[in-house]
């Protein structure tokens, strides 16, 4: 590229050589190489015009395909890891409130998260129930222990055994 009083031009420039064809022709060149050269010039202004625009659609497209592409990660980041873990807490969350009938349905995905939530569901099926049978045979066991204190102290009635087993009645 050179500058001229128009503004930058680009410049090719080439050397005319003389080929083996040529001799046909011209027997007295035959003994040099280089016979001339060729140069052709042209106006940069429009070539970095139309890089400058080019550059702005560039640019545009990029962004655009970024925010398509961190879009769609962020869809699939949600609806693969963040969902299914947010599933776990609102059961492990509900079973600590007391719901020990809560399960996570996510068996049916067939992959990490389904044989999370096939093994989550079979410990809440299998341990807890046995937990909330042990606490029901502990509430029996104490309603038994006060029934008897009861009868020693001579008091019978079922409302007097019911209110000393609930406190508030």
């Amino acid at each position: 590229m050179i500058e001229d009083h128009g503004g930058p031009l680009f410049r090719f420039a080439a050397p005319i050589t003389f080929q083996r064809e040529c001799s046909n022709c011209h027997e007295e060149y035959s003994g040099a190489r280089v016979q001339g050269c060729i140069s052709i010039a042209f106006p940069a202004l429009g070539v970095f015009r139309e890089l400058k625009r080019n550059q702005m659609y560039l640019f545009l497209y990029l962004l655009v395909s970024l925010l398509v592409v961190f879009s769609l990660l962020g869809f699939l980041l949600k609806r693969s890891i963040l969902d299914p873990l947010n599933g776990f807490m609102v059961a492990s969350g509900e079973i600590e409130e007391g719901d020990l009938g809560v399960r996570v349905d996510l068996e049916d995905r067939g992959d990490e998260w389904g044989r999370l939530a096939e093994s989550f569901n079979k410990m809440v099926d299998q341990d807890f129930p046995q937990k909330s049978l042990l606490g029901e045979g502990m509430a029996f066991r104490t309603l038994d222990c006060t029934f008897q204190i009861s009868e020693r102290a001579g008091h019978s009635s079922l409302a007097h055994i019911i209110g000393a087993w609930e406190p508030g009645l």
